[in-house]
Formats: C-alpha cells, sequence, structure tokens
C-alpha cells in the first residue's frame, strides 16, 4: 500500500486508475455483488449459519478496574464482587460497576444501572450478570458484552449498540443476543423457574424498540418489536438431526414471566430519548479526545467492515447500504469462465439492486480476509481523520443459487466521515 499512498499525487492517480477506491462491505461484499451480475441469482434466501455462543471466559482474562457504569438505584438485596471471586459486598446507589464485577440480585432485589456509553441496565430479582468487555472512548472500536447467567435484564443501548453494533452482545448459557439499536429484555429462565409453566427452560429475549437477533444451534433468529424469541435449553443432544430441537424460534405471545421493575418508569422515560441523549453524548466525548487519538485509521476499517460483514451475512441489504454514501461509486471487475475480466462501473442505487439480487441466491456463504490495511489519506493535518483508505485482499466461497462459487478478490475503500458516521464514498474490487 506504501506505493499508493507515497503524496496526495500518487495516491490520486492511482484511485483515479481504479475508478477510485472502497465502498462497502470491505471484501467480501463488492466480489458477492460483482458475481451475482454473471450470475442473475433470484432464489428464495436461506439463512447463513451463525456463530455459536461464546464460552464462557474465565476471570484472569477480565481486565480490572475498566469502567462499566455507575449505579442509579438499588431495591433490596442486590450484591457486587468480582466474578472468580467469592467474596461480595452490598450494592449502593453511587456505586461505580467496573468490567468482571458480578451483580447479583436476591428475591426482591433489583439495581438499575447507567452505562458509560450514555445506555442503561435494569437489574430485575434473581438476576446474576456482568460486564465482560466494555470500552466507551468515543472511537468505533468502543465494545459492550455481557454474561447473564440467571434471571432478567431490560437493557436500553447506550451509543455501542447505536453506531457499532456489531460490537455489541450478550451472551447466555443457551444462546448469543446481538442488537440494532434497541431497548430489549433478555431472560434466562433455569429449570426451577420453568418448572409448572408451559415455557422451557432457556434463553428468551423481548424487544421493546429496534431489533435483535437470537444465534444458537447454528441458526440465528430476527427479533421485531412486541416479539420474544427463545433459544432453549437442551442438554445432553449431541447428535445433529436433535439439534434443531435448540434452534431458537419465536413465541406467539409475551410470556407472564416478564414482569416490569421497580424502576420501569424511568427506563420507559429515557428510553424515548436514548437515541438523541446517547449519540450527543457520543460526540461530546469523540470531541474531546486529542486528534492524534481520534484518527485510528486501522480501527476505523475494521469496525466499518465489520458492519457490513455483518449485514452481509444477514441478507440484510438495507444495512449493506447503510454503508455508503448517496453519491458513491463502484467498479466492480469480474472475470468469466474464459479467464477475461468484465469490469462494471455502479451508482449506490444500481450496488443495492446488484445486492439484493446477490443474497437472495446465498447459501452457504463464508469468508477469509487474508489482509486488511488503512491509513489516513493526504491532505489532511495529522489527526484530522475525515478521508481514510482502506485496502483488503479476501478469499470468499458458498453458493450462488445452488451452484457453488469462490472468489479471490483484492479491495479498495475510501471512506469518509459525514455526520458522525463513517461512509463509503468510493470502492473497488478487482478479481484475482
Amino acid at each position: 500500500m506504501s506505493t499508493l499512498m507515497t503524496g496526495s499525487t500518487s495516491a490520486h492517480r492511482h484511485l483515479s486508475s481504479n475508478t477510485v477506491a472502497v465502498l462497502q462491505r470491505g471484501v467480501a461484499g463488492l466480489a458477492l455483488a460483482a458475481a451475482s451480475l454473471l450470475a442473475c441469482a433470484q432464489t428464495p434466501p436461506a439463512r447463513a449459519a451463525a456463530p455459536a455462543a461464546t464460552p464462557a471466559t474465565s476471570a484472569t482474562s477480565i481486565p480490572a478496574k475498566a469502567r462499566f457504569g455507575v449505579v442509579l438505584h438499588v431495591s433490596g438485596d442486590v450484591s457486587i464482587g468480582r466474578v472468580g471471586e467469592e467474596k461480595a459486598r452490598p450494592l449502593n446507589a453511587g456505586d461505580v460497576v467496573y468490567v468482571g464485577e458480578r451483580i447479583r440480585t436476591g428475591q426482591t432485589g433489583e439495581a438499575l444501572v447507567k452505562t458509560d456509553d450514555a445506555g442503561m441496565v435494569g437489574a430485575r430479582p434473581n438476576t446474576d450478570f456482568y460486564a465482560e468487555h466494555f470500552t466507551a472512548t468515543g472511537l468505533d472500536s468502543d465494545n459492550m458484552a455481557l454474561r447473564l447467567a440467571r434471571g432478567s435484564l431490560r437493557i436500553i443501548t447506550g451509543w455501542i449498540g447505536r453506531l457499532t453494533p456489531n460490537n455489541y452482545k450478550v451472551t447466555t448459557p443457551t444462546a448469543t443476543i446481538g442488537v440494532r439499536g434497541t431497548d430489549h429484555e433478555p431472560y434466562v429462565l433455569s429449570d426451577q423457574a420453568a418448572a409448572g409453566t408451559p415455557y422451557k427452560p432457556g434463553s428468551y429475549d423481548k424487544v421493546n424498540q429496534g431489533r435483535t437477533f437470537i444465534s444458537a444451534g447454528g441458526r440465528e433468529l430476527d427479533v421485531d418489536v412486541g416479539q420474544v424469541g427463545v433459544a432453549p435449553a437442551t442438554p445432553g443432544i449431541k447428535t445433529r438431526g436433535l439439534m434443531t430441537l435448540a434452534l431458537p424460534y419465536l413465541l406467539d405471545h409475551v410470556p407472564e414471566f416478564y414482569q416490569g421493575g421497580k424502576f420501569e418508569d424511568e427506563m420507559d422515560a429515557y428510553s424515548k430519548d436514548a437515541q438523541t441523549s446517547s449519540l450527543e453524548r457520543h460526540k461530546q466525548v469523540a470531541d474531546s479526545l486529542p486528534a492524534q487519538a481520534r484518527c485510528a485509521p486501522l480501527e476505523i476499517a475494521r469496525s466499518w467492515i465489520g458492519r457490513f460483514d455483518d449485514a452481509l451475512v444477514r441478507r440484510d441489504v438495507d444495512g449493506i447500504m447503510a454503508q455508503f454514501a448517496a453519491d458513491a461509486s463502484v467498479q466492480l471487475t469480474v472475470r468469466d469462465g474464459a479467464g477475461n475480466p468484465i469490469t462494471n462501473t455502479l451508482t449506490r442505487d444500481e450496488l443495492a439492486k446488484s445486492s439484493a439480487a446477490a443474497t437472495a441466491g446465498l447459501t452457504d456463504y463464508s469468508q477469509k480476509r487474508e489482509t486488511l490495511d488503512a491509513e489516513q489519506l493526504p491532505g489532511q493535518a495529522p489527526g484530522d481523520c475525515q478521508r481514510i483508505y482502506v485496502e483488503s485482499l479476501v478469499t470468499e466461497q458458498g453458493r450462488m443459487s445452488g451452484k457453488p462459487y469462490r472468489i479471490e478478490s483484492r479491495e479498495e475503500y475510501v471512506l469518509e466521515h459525514r455526520d458522525d458516521r463513517w461512509l463509503a464514498v468510493h470502492a473497488t474490487s478487482t478479481q484475482r
């Protein structure tokens, strides 16, 4: 990449000769759209396999003294202590909660925590959870990973769930839950709590705003507003045929065990303006960073590509196109059966149609990104991140309308910071 970026003139000449750099998903997505120009597939979609729930993290892997949030309210019996340690103390309003500190509520205990990314987490009775990872610095690398072992939470996501949702997850004993900027209620129903009820033990998620998805048993299930999804606990199932019993599914009603907590009115009020307030807080935090800290091209590239990758796996065309500026342009070069290059230059709207066709017929999709490089484009002051150049080599494979394919490609992007978001304004993908 150094030969491309030695100066503004040579960089411009390189980008122009390739119809400029960068758009879409960072690697596999553009090549996939290019392949669809040849395949023209319109087959009903089949859900790609989702990652399995993350295994439990040991206490030694949890960083000490990384802030998660501050306690707003406590009611009843609530304790806090480091994961892996027996020692615990009563939790009080005003306490700072750190990553790796486990909060446990008793039979009548509840707590409300304001997270450092301007979100809220309400813990209801008989709940056991902790923040496994959390960073809220105003950068695209901000992340949040909660582990819910028992009971119920109501979570109003802050800026992480809204700006970098691929960096957010809630892990339960039977599933992993992701979001798209939301107000949701994950619930782990134990064997004991499920006894005498029509509900199976497992991991439930109720969506109040936005959307979540539950990954379990190799399947990913979307859960929309007003819906409840469940990934049942299936101990002892090892044969492939029976794994269907572990797949998540939607309920046709909200279970009776979903009951509002003592701090529900406060959370309801906060939820109404959560998006605006969290994004305003994010801007304040990001603007307070030193200029050099704000410009981390590789982190920006990883976050942008992650959002694109996530949307592609989910066949979310709107999510794919949300990563592109309205005036974006894309050049795709693929090879026909004889090895001859075929080049197409697309507008954003044309790319959307191509992506819709590609994702409609896509199954068994996987990809491996061989390289990912990024740097600030020349002509900007050090640390003034408004435009960055991204380059990546990728191999992807799957089935398009039932036919297997494998593509190796080189992709380049120009990402531009607009309205507090990074968007692709140019892209090229060239099949190797």
